[in-house]
Protein backbone atom coordinates (compact mmCIF):
# COMPACT_ATOMS: atom_id res chain seq x y z
CA UNK A 1 0.00 0.00 0.00
CA UNK A 2 1.19 3.56 -0.83
CA UNK A 3 2.17 6.17 1.73
CA UNK A 4 -0.68 8.00 0.11
CA UNK A 5 -3.02 5.30 0.68
CA UNK A 6 -2.05 4.55 3.92
CA UNK A 7 -2.30 7.97 4.88
CA UNK A 8 -5.92 8.90 3.13
CA UNK A 9 -7.18 5.91 5.18
CA UNK A 10 -5.62 6.95 8.70
CA UNK A 11 -6.76 10.43 8.10
CA UNK A 12 -10.74 8.93 6.93
CA UNK A 13 -10.45 6.85 10.55
CA UNK A 14 -9.59 10.53 12.17
CA UNK A 15 -12.48 12.25 10.50
CA UNK A 16 -15.06 9.54 11.72
CA UNK A 17 -13.48 9.41 14.96
CA UNK A 18 -14.09 12.76 15.14
CA UNK A 19 -17.30 12.90 13.69
CA UNK A 20 -18.67 10.56 16.39
CA UNK A 21 -17.23 12.08 19.51
CA UNK A 22 -18.90 15.58 18.30
CA UNK A 23 -22.35 13.72 17.63
CA UNK A 24 -22.18 12.42 21.31
CA UNK A 25 -20.83 15.77 22.61
CA UNK A 26 -23.74 17.29 20.54
CA UNK A 27 -26.25 15.28 21.64
CA UNK A 28 -25.42 14.69 25.90
CA UNK A 29 -23.23 17.57 26.51
CA UNK A 30 -23.56 21.10 24.60
CA UNK A 31 -27.03 21.22 25.45
CA UNK A 32 -26.02 21.70 28.61
CA UNK A 33 -24.61 24.99 28.20
CA UNK A 34 -25.92 26.27 24.98
CA UNK A 35 -23.97 29.61 26.02
CA UNK A 36 -20.42 28.37 25.69
CA UNK A 37 -20.81 26.30 23.08
CA UNK A 38 -22.10 29.05 21.17
CA UNK A 39 -19.05 31.10 22.18
CA UNK A 40 -16.82 28.09 20.73
CA UNK A 41 -18.95 28.09 17.46
CA UNK A 42 -18.32 32.24 17.46
CA UNK A 43 -14.43 31.83 17.93
CA UNK A 44 -14.29 29.20 15.42
CA UNK A 45 -16.25 31.12 12.93
CA UNK A 46 -15.12 34.32 13.67
CA UNK A 47 -10.90 33.31 13.58
CA UNK A 48 -11.37 31.51 10.26
CA UNK A 49 -13.44 34.17 8.74
CA UNK A 50 -10.22 36.29 9.46
CA UNK A 51 -7.68 34.09 8.63
CA UNK A 52 -7.77 34.78 4.66
CA UNK A 53 -8.01 38.43 5.39
CA UNK A 54 -4.92 38.25 7.72
CA UNK A 55 -2.63 35.78 6.09
CA UNK A 56 -3.36 37.48 2.05
CA UNK A 57 -4.03 33.91 0.99
CA UNK A 58 -0.26 33.45 1.81
CA UNK A 59 -0.74 30.18 3.08
CA UNK A 60 -1.86 28.40 0.12
CA UNK A 61 1.86 28.97 -1.06
CA UNK A 62 2.95 26.25 1.69
CA UNK A 63 2.40 23.65 -0.49
CA UNK A 64 1.96 25.36 -4.40
CA UNK A 65 5.28 26.23 -4.82
CA UNK A 66 7.28 23.71 -1.96
CA UNK A 67 7.92 20.83 -5.19
CA UNK A 68 9.33 23.32 -7.24
CA UNK A 69 12.33 24.06 -4.82
CA UNK A 70 15.39 22.62 -4.89
CA UNK A 71 16.80 20.52 -2.03
CA UNK A 72 18.83 23.94 -0.60
CA UNK A 73 15.80 25.97 -0.75
CA UNK A 74 13.70 23.83 0.84
CA UNK A 75 16.04 23.81 3.84
CA UNK A 76 15.03 27.35 4.15
CA UNK A 77 11.05 27.13 2.77
CA UNK A 78 9.09 27.19 5.68
CA UNK A 79 10.82 30.11 7.03
CA UNK A 80 10.32 31.84 4.19
CA UNK A 81 6.83 30.85 4.75
CA UNK A 82 6.50 31.88 8.35
CA UNK A 83 8.19 34.88 7.35
CA UNK A 84 5.64 36.05 4.37
CA UNK A 85 2.75 34.98 6.22
CA UNK A 86 4.13 37.37 9.78
CA UNK A 87 4.52 40.30 7.26
CA UNK A 88 1.54 39.71 5.88
CA UNK A 89 -0.22 39.40 9.43
CA UNK A 90 1.47 42.23 11.48
CA UNK A 91 -0.28 44.53 8.68
CA UNK A 92 -4.00 43.04 9.19
CA UNK A 93 -3.20 43.67 12.86
CA UNK A 94 -1.94 47.17 12.65
CA UNK A 95 -4.63 48.29 10.56
CA UNK A 96 -7.25 46.56 13.12
CA UNK A 97 -5.58 48.05 15.66
CA UNK A 98 -5.66 51.83 13.97
CA UNK A 99 -8.99 51.51 12.85
CA UNK A 100 -10.77 49.50 15.16
CA UNK A 101 -13.31 51.87 16.86
CA UNK A 102 -14.79 52.90 13.43
CA UNK A 103 -15.06 49.42 12.58
CA UNK A 104 -17.30 48.80 15.81
CA UNK A 105 -19.14 51.88 14.89
CA UNK A 106 -20.05 50.40 11.45
CA UNK A 107 -21.41 47.37 13.27
CA UNK A 108 -23.23 49.26 15.40
CA UNK A 109 -24.44 51.17 13.06
CA UNK A 110 -25.89 47.94 11.44
CA UNK A 111 -27.33 46.72 14.47
CA UNK A 112 -24.63 44.61 15.36
CA UNK A 113 -23.70 43.65 18.67
CA UNK A 114 -20.54 44.79 18.80
CA UNK A 115 -19.52 44.85 22.34
CA UNK A 116 -19.08 41.01 21.84
CA UNK A 117 -16.29 41.61 19.51
CA UNK A 118 -14.83 44.39 21.86
CA UNK A 119 -15.06 41.62 24.66
CA UNK A 120 -13.62 39.15 22.91
CA UNK A 121 -11.24 40.79 20.27
CA UNK A 122 -8.16 39.51 21.89
CA UNK A 123 -9.38 35.65 21.95
CA UNK A 124 -10.36 35.99 18.00
CA UNK A 125 -7.39 38.08 17.05
CA UNK A 126 -5.49 35.13 18.76
CA UNK A 127 -7.44 32.37 17.42
CA UNK A 128 -6.82 33.46 14.17
CA UNK A 129 -2.92 34.14 14.36
CA UNK A 130 -2.47 30.61 16.13
CA UNK A 131 -4.92 29.20 13.05
CA UNK A 132 -2.51 30.59 10.36
CA UNK A 133 0.19 29.25 11.79
CA UNK A 134 -1.34 25.90 12.42
CA UNK A 135 -2.48 25.71 9.14
CA UNK A 136 1.35 26.62 7.79
CA UNK A 137 3.00 24.07 9.98
CA UNK A 138 0.35 21.63 8.67
CA UNK A 139 0.56 22.10 5.36
CA UNK A 140 4.02 21.93 5.15
CA UNK A 141 3.77 18.44 6.48
CA UNK A 142 1.94 17.25 3.96
CA UNK A 143 4.57 18.27 1.19
CA UNK A 144 6.35 15.21 3.25
CA UNK A 145 3.20 12.74 2.86
CA UNK A 146 2.07 13.24 6.09
CA UNK A 147 -1.56 14.12 7.35
CA UNK A 148 -2.13 11.69 10.06
CA UNK A 149 -1.00 13.01 12.92
CA UNK A 150 -1.51 17.12 11.98
CA UNK A 151 -5.35 15.95 11.67
CA UNK A 152 -5.25 14.61 15.07
CA UNK A 153 -3.96 17.78 16.55
CA UNK A 154 -6.59 20.01 14.19
CA UNK A 155 -9.15 17.76 14.04
CA UNK A 156 -9.87 15.55 17.14
CA UNK A 157 -8.18 17.60 19.77
CA UNK A 158 -10.63 20.45 19.62
CA UNK A 159 -13.46 17.80 20.09
CA UNK A 160 -11.61 16.02 23.31
CA UNK A 161 -11.16 19.54 24.77
CA UNK A 162 -14.43 21.32 23.88
CA UNK A 163 -16.91 18.90 25.59
CA UNK A 164 -14.75 18.95 28.64
CA UNK A 165 -14.51 23.17 28.91
CA UNK A 166 -18.28 22.95 28.22
CA UNK A 167 -18.64 20.94 31.13
CA UNK A 168 -16.49 22.88 33.42
CA UNK A 169 -18.37 25.96 32.37
CA UNK A 170 -21.88 24.28 32.69
CA UNK A 171 -20.91 23.47 36.51
CA UNK A 172 -19.56 26.77 36.79
CA UNK A 173 -16.10 26.74 37.51
CA UNK A 174 -14.99 29.08 35.52
CA UNK A 175 -16.44 32.00 33.45
CA UNK A 176 -16.99 32.85 30.19
CA UNK A 177 -13.88 34.88 29.64
CA UNK A 178 -12.06 32.19 30.67
CA UNK A 179 -13.34 29.81 29.16
CA UNK A 180 -12.85 31.61 25.34
CA UNK A 181 -8.84 31.90 26.69
CA UNK A 182 -8.89 28.29 27.68
CA UNK A 183 -10.57 27.69 24.23
CA UNK A 184 -7.96 29.80 22.38
CA UNK A 185 -5.09 27.71 24.43
CA UNK A 186 -6.02 24.76 22.49
CA UNK A 187 -4.91 25.99 19.60
CA UNK A 188 -1.73 26.48 20.85
CA UNK A 189 -1.66 23.03 22.35
CA UNK A 190 -2.13 22.29 18.35
CA UNK A 191 0.69 24.44 17.56
CA UNK A 192 3.41 23.27 19.77
CA UNK A 193 1.78 19.40 19.06
CA UNK A 194 2.84 20.25 15.34
CA UNK A 195 6.06 21.71 15.95
CA UNK A 196 7.46 18.75 18.11
CA UNK A 197 5.98 16.59 15.19
CA UNK A 198 7.70 18.38 12.33
CA UNK A 199 10.77 18.26 14.36
CA UNK A 200 10.52 14.53 14.48
CA UNK A 201 9.94 14.03 10.90
CA UNK A 202 12.58 16.30 10.28
CA UNK A 203 10.77 18.77 7.89
CA UNK A 204 11.17 21.81 10.74
CA UNK A 205 14.02 22.77 8.97
CA UNK A 206 14.18 26.81 9.82
CA UNK A 207 17.72 27.97 8.28
CA UNK A 208 17.63 31.36 6.40
CA UNK A 209 17.82 31.07 2.79
CA UNK A 210 17.03 33.21 -0.45
CA UNK A 211 17.26 31.24 -2.96
CA UNK A 212 13.15 30.64 -3.21
CA UNK A 213 12.74 34.21 -3.04
CA UNK A 214 14.20 35.67 -6.75
CA UNK A 215 11.93 38.29 -8.24
CA UNK A 216 10.22 36.15 -10.80
CA UNK A 217 9.37 33.81 -7.75
CA UNK A 218 7.85 36.47 -5.80
CA UNK A 219 5.34 37.72 -8.83
CA UNK A 220 3.88 34.09 -9.12
CA UNK A 221 3.88 34.01 -5.31
CA UNK A 222 1.89 37.33 -5.29
CA UNK A 223 -0.31 36.87 -8.21
CA UNK A 224 -1.71 33.00 -7.06
CA UNK A 225 -1.92 33.77 -3.01
CA UNK A 226 -4.27 37.17 -4.67
CA UNK A 227 -5.98 34.97 -6.67
CA UNK A 228 -6.86 31.98 -4.26
CA UNK A 229 -7.29 34.62 -1.18
CA UNK A 230 -9.73 36.64 -2.61
CA UNK A 231 -11.41 33.25 -3.31
CA UNK A 232 -10.87 31.60 -0.02
CA UNK A 233 -12.58 34.93 0.96
CA UNK A 234 -15.80 34.83 -0.79
CA UNK A 235 -15.76 31.05 0.61
CA UNK A 236 -15.67 32.36 4.06
CA UNK A 237 -18.55 35.18 3.88
CA UNK A 238 -20.57 32.11 1.91
CA UNK A 239 -19.87 29.12 4.66
CA UNK A 240 -18.94 31.38 8.07
CA UNK A 241 -20.97 34.18 7.87
CA UNK A 242 -24.27 32.72 9.41
CA UNK A 243 -22.47 31.92 12.82
CA UNK A 244 -21.03 35.41 13.14
CA UNK A 245 -24.01 36.68 12.47
CA UNK A 246 -26.48 34.87 14.51
CA UNK A 247 -24.43 35.85 17.54
CA UNK A 248 -23.56 39.78 16.71
CA UNK A 249 -27.69 40.17 15.90
CA UNK A 250 -28.90 37.57 18.49
CA UNK A 251 -27.01 35.63 21.17
CA UNK A 252 -24.78 32.75 21.58
CA UNK A 253 -27.35 30.78 23.01
CA UNK A 254 -29.04 30.64 20.06
CA UNK A 255 -25.40 30.26 17.90
CA UNK A 256 -25.28 27.31 20.21
CA UNK A 257 -28.71 25.62 19.14
CA UNK A 258 -27.67 26.60 15.24
CA UNK A 259 -24.56 24.76 15.49
CA UNK A 260 -26.18 21.74 17.05
CA UNK A 261 -28.86 21.73 13.79
CA UNK A 262 -25.70 22.86 11.49
CA UNK A 263 -23.21 19.76 12.30
CA UNK A 264 -26.18 16.85 11.86
CA UNK A 265 -26.90 18.54 8.87
CA UNK A 266 -23.30 18.07 7.80
CA UNK A 267 -23.58 14.66 8.45
CA UNK A 268 -25.15 14.17 4.98
CA UNK A 269 -21.44 16.20 3.57
CA UNK A 270 -19.20 13.01 5.18
CA UNK A 271 -18.71 11.27 2.09
CA UNK A 272 -18.35 14.07 -0.78
CA UNK A 273 -14.56 14.31 0.75
CA UNK A 274 -14.06 11.28 -0.48
CA UNK A 275 -15.78 11.09 -3.54
CA UNK A 276 -13.69 14.88 -4.35
CA UNK A 277 -9.97 13.02 -3.22
CA UNK A 278 -11.05 10.72 -5.60
CA UNK A 279 -12.92 12.48 -8.30
CA UNK A 280 -9.91 15.13 -9.12
CA UNK A 281 -7.25 13.39 -10.07
CA UNK A 282 -9.46 12.39 -12.87
CA UNK A 283 -11.07 15.06 -13.94
CA UNK A 284 -7.75 16.86 -14.21
CA UNK A 285 -6.61 14.15 -16.25
CA UNK A 286 -9.58 13.83 -18.52
CA UNK A 287 -9.35 17.63 -18.93
CA UNK A 288 -5.56 16.86 -20.17
CA UNK A 289 -6.63 14.46 -23.11
CA UNK A 290 -9.98 16.41 -23.87
CA UNK A 291 -11.98 13.51 -22.35
CA UNK A 292 -15.19 15.40 -22.00
CA UNK A 293 -17.36 12.61 -22.20
CA UNK A 294 -15.54 10.93 -19.25
CA UNK A 295 -15.97 13.63 -16.85
CA UNK A 296 -19.27 13.87 -17.99
CA UNK A 297 -20.07 10.04 -17.54
CA UNK A 298 -18.60 11.41 -13.99
CA UNK A 299 -20.80 13.77 -13.29
CA UNK A 300 -23.76 12.04 -13.52
CA UNK A 301 -22.20 9.07 -11.73
CA UNK A 302 -21.32 10.59 -8.26
CA UNK A 303 -24.39 12.76 -8.23
CA UNK A 304 -26.88 9.94 -8.12
CA UNK A 305 -24.76 8.12 -5.98
CA UNK A 306 -24.05 11.16 -3.00
CA UNK A 307 -28.03 11.84 -4.11
CA UNK A 308 -29.14 8.56 -3.13
CA UNK A 309 -26.93 7.89 0.21
CA UNK A 310 -28.04 11.96 0.98
CA UNK A 311 -32.00 11.13 0.84
CA UNK A 312 -31.31 7.88 3.16
CA UNK A 313 -29.27 9.57 6.14
CA UNK A 314 -31.68 12.97 5.78
CA UNK A 315 -35.15 11.20 6.14
CA UNK A 316 -33.10 8.92 9.15
CA UNK A 317 -31.81 12.11 10.21
CA UNK A 318 -35.71 13.32 10.02
CA UNK A 319 -37.43 10.86 11.79
CA UNK A 320 -35.19 10.14 14.94
CA UNK A 321 -34.06 13.72 15.39
CA UNK A 322 -36.71 14.45 18.03
CA UNK A 323 -36.61 11.63 19.84
CA UNK A 324 -33.11 11.92 20.72
CA UNK A 325 -33.58 16.03 21.37
CA UNK A 326 -36.08 14.26 24.10
CA UNK A 327 -33.57 12.80 26.24
CA UNK A 328 -31.92 16.02 26.98
CA UNK A 329 -33.14 18.06 29.56
CA UNK A 330 -32.53 20.98 27.47
CA UNK A 331 -35.59 19.74 24.76
CA UNK A 332 -37.24 22.80 24.43
CA UNK A 333 -34.12 24.93 23.55
CA UNK A 334 -33.35 21.86 21.19
CA UNK A 335 -37.08 21.85 19.40
CA UNK A 336 -35.97 25.16 17.65
CA UNK A 337 -33.17 23.08 16.04
CA UNK A 338 -35.11 20.77 14.26
CA UNK A 339 -37.03 23.00 11.40
CA UNK A 340 -33.07 24.29 10.87
CA UNK A 341 -32.05 21.18 10.30
CA UNK A 342 -34.86 20.30 7.79
CA UNK A 343 -33.90 23.71 5.81
CA UNK A 344 -30.23 23.08 5.90
CA UNK A 345 -30.54 19.51 5.30
CA UNK A 346 -32.57 20.29 2.34
CA UNK A 347 -29.48 22.61 1.41
CA UNK A 348 -26.94 19.71 1.88
CA UNK A 349 -29.36 17.68 -0.66
CA UNK A 350 -28.94 20.31 -3.34
CA UNK A 351 -25.42 20.16 -2.66
CA UNK A 352 -25.14 16.34 -3.23
CA UNK A 353 -26.78 16.25 -5.94
CA UNK A 354 -24.57 18.14 -7.77
CA UNK A 355 -21.85 16.10 -7.78
CA UNK A 356 -18.56 17.39 -8.75
CA UNK A 357 -19.95 20.25 -10.29
CA UNK A 358 -17.18 22.40 -8.46
CA UNK A 359 -14.14 20.19 -9.57
CA UNK A 360 -15.43 20.21 -13.14
CA UNK A 361 -15.03 24.00 -12.99
CA UNK A 362 -11.55 24.40 -11.04
CA UNK A 363 -9.74 22.22 -12.84
CA UNK A 364 -10.97 23.49 -16.29
CA UNK A 365 -9.12 25.90 -18.55
CA UNK A 366 -12.27 28.36 -17.04
CA UNK A 367 -11.27 27.81 -13.27
CA UNK A 368 -11.07 31.41 -12.57
CA UNK A 369 -15.30 31.69 -13.23
CA UNK A 370 -15.13 30.06 -9.96
CA UNK A 371 -14.41 32.87 -7.87
CA UNK A 372 -17.34 34.41 -9.57
CA UNK A 373 -19.57 32.11 -8.09
CA UNK A 374 -18.13 31.81 -4.96
CA UNK A 375 -18.42 35.66 -4.69
CA UNK A 376 -22.22 36.12 -5.91
CA UNK A 377 -22.51 32.73 -2.80
CA UNK A 378 -20.91 34.89 -0.19
CA UNK A 379 -22.68 38.41 -1.14
CA UNK A 380 -25.35 37.15 -1.57
CA UNK A 381 -25.25 34.66 1.66
CA UNK A 382 -24.59 38.05 3.89
CA UNK A 383 -27.45 40.12 2.51
CA UNK A 384 -30.14 37.25 2.85
CA UNK A 385 -28.34 36.46 6.56
CA UNK A 386 -28.62 40.14 7.36
CA UNK A 387 -32.43 39.96 6.53
CA UNK A 388 -33.75 36.50 7.45
CA UNK A 389 -31.95 36.70 11.13
CA UNK A 390 -33.66 40.01 12.16
CA UNK A 391 -37.06 38.84 11.46
CA UNK A 392 -37.30 34.81 11.57
CA UNK A 393 -33.86 34.40 14.11
CA UNK A 394 -32.01 30.99 13.02
CA UNK A 395 -34.73 29.71 11.27
CA UNK A 396 -34.17 32.91 9.23
CA UNK A 397 -30.63 32.09 9.06
CA UNK A 398 -31.26 28.18 7.70
CA UNK A 399 -33.62 30.02 5.17
CA UNK A 400 -30.66 32.36 3.71
CA UNK A 401 -28.19 30.09 3.57
CA UNK A 402 -30.49 27.20 1.75
CA UNK A 403 -31.57 30.11 -0.63
CA UNK A 404 -27.75 31.25 -1.55
CA UNK A 405 -26.30 27.29 -2.12
CA UNK A 406 -29.62 26.94 -4.44
CA UNK A 407 -28.70 30.36 -6.25
CA UNK A 408 -25.19 29.12 -6.34
CA UNK A 409 -25.42 25.57 -7.08
CA UNK A 410 -27.91 26.89 -10.18
CA UNK A 411 -25.56 29.55 -11.55
CA UNK A 412 -23.07 26.91 -12.01
CA UNK A 413 -25.00 24.20 -13.36
CA UNK A 414 -25.92 27.02 -16.21
CA UNK A 415 -22.27 27.83 -16.70
CA UNK A 416 -21.51 23.70 -16.89
CA UNK A 417 -24.67 23.48 -18.96
CA UNK A 418 -23.39 26.25 -21.52
CA UNK A 419 -20.13 26.11 -21.56
CA UNK A 420 -19.32 22.38 -21.31
CA UNK A 421 -22.54 21.01 -22.45
CA UNK A 422 -22.86 19.06 -19.00
CA UNK A 423 -25.22 18.62 -16.44
CA UNK A 424 -25.48 15.90 -13.33
CA UNK A 425 -29.23 14.24 -14.00
CA UNK A 426 -30.73 11.16 -15.73
CA UNK A 427 -33.63 9.32 -14.77
CA UNK A 428 -32.08 8.39 -12.15
CA UNK A 429 -32.57 11.41 -11.02
CA UNK A 430 -36.16 11.31 -11.24
CA UNK A 431 -36.18 8.12 -9.72
CA UNK A 432 -34.70 9.45 -6.85
CA UNK A 433 -37.38 12.13 -5.81
CA UNK A 434 -39.98 9.48 -6.07
CA UNK A 435 -37.93 7.37 -3.72
CA UNK A 436 -37.76 10.84 -1.40
CA UNK A 437 -41.00 10.90 -1.89
CA UNK A 438 -42.17 7.27 -0.46
CA UNK A 439 -39.76 7.90 2.96
CA UNK A 440 -41.52 11.56 3.44
CA UNK A 441 -44.39 9.10 3.02
CA UNK A 442 -42.70 6.60 5.60
CA UNK A 443 -42.09 9.63 8.08
CA UNK A 444 -45.22 11.09 8.31
CA UNK A 445 -47.30 7.64 8.75
CA UNK A 446 -45.18 5.42 11.08
CA UNK A 447 -46.93 5.64 14.82
CA UNK A 448 -45.44 6.89 17.33
CA UNK A 449 -44.50 4.24 20.42
CA UNK A 450 -44.10 4.87 24.48
CA UNK A 451 -41.00 4.10 24.30
CA UNK A 452 -38.21 6.31 22.75
CA UNK A 453 -35.86 3.87 21.89
CA UNK A 454 -38.35 1.40 20.29
CA UNK A 455 -39.82 4.14 18.62
CA UNK A 456 -36.27 5.05 16.95
CA UNK A 457 -35.82 1.07 15.71
CA UNK A 458 -38.87 1.10 14.39
CA UNK A 459 -38.75 4.15 11.99
CA UNK A 460 -34.96 2.93 11.26
CA UNK A 461 -36.02 -0.46 10.46
CA UNK A 462 -39.34 0.28 8.34
CA UNK A 463 -36.94 3.34 6.43
CA UNK A 464 -34.18 1.01 5.34
CA UNK A 465 -36.43 -1.89 4.63
CA UNK A 466 -38.62 0.81 2.26
CA UNK A 467 -35.63 2.09 0.68
CA UNK A 468 -33.52 -1.00 -0.03
CA UNK A 469 -37.10 -2.42 -2.10
CA UNK A 470 -37.54 0.92 -3.67
CA UNK A 471 -33.76 0.98 -5.25
CA UNK A 472 -34.41 -2.34 -6.39
CA UNK A 473 -37.93 -1.85 -7.56
CA UNK A 474 -37.40 1.06 -9.20
CA UNK A 475 -33.78 -0.08 -11.13
CA UNK A 476 -31.81 2.92 -9.79
CA UNK A 477 -28.20 2.53 -11.01
CA UNK A 478 -26.43 3.70 -7.68
CA UNK A 479 -23.35 2.15 -6.14
CA UNK A 480 -24.42 2.48 -2.41
CA UNK A 481 -25.92 -0.78 -2.04
CA UNK A 482 -22.88 -2.69 -4.15
CA UNK A 483 -20.68 -0.59 -1.89
CA UNK A 484 -22.12 -1.53 1.60
CA UNK A 485 -22.43 -5.22 0.45
CA UNK A 486 -18.86 -5.33 -0.36
CA UNK A 487 -17.64 -3.14 2.79
CA UNK A 488 -19.86 -5.80 5.05
CA UNK A 489 -18.28 -8.79 3.49
CA UNK A 490 -14.90 -7.57 4.03
CA UNK A 491 -15.38 -6.67 7.32
CA UNK A 492 -16.95 -9.93 8.09
CA UNK A 493 -13.89 -11.88 6.26
CA UNK A 494 -11.87 -10.14 8.54
CA UNK A 495 -13.56 -11.17 11.79
CA UNK A 496 -13.70 -14.29 10.83
CA UNK A 497 -10.09 -14.60 9.94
Amino acid sequence: MSVIRQQASRQVLVNYGGTILSAIAVLAIYPLDLHAYGLAQFLMATALFIVPFASLGTVTLVVKFFPEQSERARQGYLLNMLLVTGGAMLIFFALFFVFRNDFYDALDALDFESTRVKRYSLHLMSGAFLMIINRILTLHASNYKQIVVPAIYNTLLPKLVLPVLVLIAHFEWIGYYKFMWFWTASFGISTIGLVVYLLRIKALDLKWRTDALSGRALRRMAHYSAFTGLSVMASMMANRVDIIMITLLIGEKETGIYAIAFFIANILHIPTAAVWQIASPVVASAWENNETEKINRLYKRTSINLLTFGILIYFLALGCLDTLFSFSPMYEELSSAFIVFVILGMSKLVDLMMGINYQIIVLSRLYHYNIIFVGLLGVINVVLNYYFIQRQGITGAAIATCISIVIYHVAKLVFSLVKFGMHPFTRDTLKVCVLAGALYLVYRLVPAMASPVLQVLLFCSITIAVYLALLRLLRIDTDVVPYARQRLQALLGRKQN
